[in-house]
């Protein structure tokens, strides 16, 4: 089952999309890098190896996925718990993390 993604933008007027997106783990994708969707995506991108394990550990609960290029940066569990990377890959990943974890964390605890 493939939900369809809804347009966003990380500034400006699409940025409320983009909350709103995270709050409903709704699938978006944006013109940069930053995308979710619903399940889990088929790799693990640059994930370090210990965060691979507790993905990997979570794959058959995972209901929502946020990605930063192909790189899952957070998960949501059909519980509703949610998990949001600390590794830092790049500046604009670390963005992404923050606003991410900002919503997200907001909703699902």
């Amino acid at each position: 089952m493939s939900a369809k993604q809804i347009r966003v933008t990380t500034y400006g007027k699409g940025y409320r999309a983009l909350i709103d997106a995270l709050e409903t783990c709704t699938p978006f994708k944006t013109s940069g890098a930053l995308q979710a969707m619903a399940g889990v995506p088929y790799g693990t991108g640059r994930m370090p190896e210990d965060e691979v394990k507790r993905f990997e550990a979570v794959r058959a609960q995972i209901k929502y996925t946020v990605l930063s290029y192909a790189t899952p940066i957070a998960w949501v569990l059909e519980s509703g718990e949610a998990y949001v990377s600390r590794t830092s890959y790049s500046q604009s990943t670390t963005r992404h993390q923050s606003t991410v974890s900002a919503y997200l964390n907001g909703v699902y605890n």
